[in-house]
């Protein structure tokens, strides 16, 4: 697909560290570690810890 500037767009595949052409090993790696660190985002926020503070619990 074309943009009116004349730019393409395609598709991702879905897999967003594929698309970036880390290797299927790399991704899978990178995929883990960005849900952990939403997780532990989002329980920190739960909490209604301050980043000192769920460094020091």
């Amino acid at each position: 697909m074309k943009t009116p500037s004349g730019a393409t767009i395609t598709r991702g595949s879905g897999k967003f560290f594929v698309d970036l052409d880390f290797s299927s090993a790399e991704s899978r790696n990178l995929l883990l570690r960005s849900q952990m660190m939403t997780a532990l985002r989002k329980f920190i926020e739960k909490e209604g810890l301050t980043q000192a503070g769920a460094a020091s619990a």
